[in-house]
């Protein structure tokens, strides 16, 4: 069994981060939501391995409920 570790983001980290990113939103927008789980102390994903719901529901995020 694989254990993934979040790495905590801070507010400060994730606006440095993302100030000013020219990058076309479709090519880094499962980049961006990973990194604004990890901001809110969220799972990603990823990490959501029984197939539960609380990390995406139908597709959408459970942070954005």
């Amino acid at each position: 069994m694989t254990v993934y570790r979040r790495t905590a983001l801070t507010p400060h980290e994730f606006v440095a981060k993302w100030r000013g990113d020219a990058r076309k939103e479709r090519s880094v927008s499962q980049e961006h939501f990973i990194d604004l789980c990890r901001l809110i102390g969220h799972e990603t994903p990823g990490e959501n391995r029984d197939g539960s719901l609380s990390a995406t529901r139908r597709s959408w995020p459970g942070c954005w409920r």
